[in-house]
């Protein structure tokens, strides 16, 4: 797809659910929140950035799901894009169905 949404530091920094994870990586730097600080120490091991872009890895989870597809990365989209991103997935995918559709942005996004 080529019209993707710029993502840029400031939109994870802005976006609640990934700047503690973001900041983490970033600048190792916590909230000073006891359970957000646990939690982000917690998933550290399962994102990554690269060119300022926050991915997660998407791990198999059982032994069948390990045959069938290896180790995936997930982009991490803000909140503010994720309608956006929905929309123009939509429309490229056509109407085939939530089906289809989710899973194919599911593969690719988080």
């Amino acid at each position: 797809m080529t019209d993707m949404p710029i993502i840029t530091k400031a939109y994870y920094l802005k976006d609640e659910f990934f700047q503690p994870i973001y900041e983490y990586l970033k600048e190792d730097k916590l909230t000073g929140n006891k359970e957000i600080n646990r939690k982000t120490l917690l998933l550290a091991e399962n994102y990554f950035l690269e060119n300022s872009l926050l991915y997660k890895l998407l791990l198999p989870r059982t032994q069948k799901e390990q045959r069938v597809r290896g180790k995936n990365f997930q982009l991490c989209i803000p909140n503010k894009h994720k309608d956006k991103l929905l929309m123009k997935w939509h429309n490229f995918c056509g109407h085939f169905s939530t089906g289809i559709l989710i899973p194919t942005i599911i593969s690719r996004f988080y």
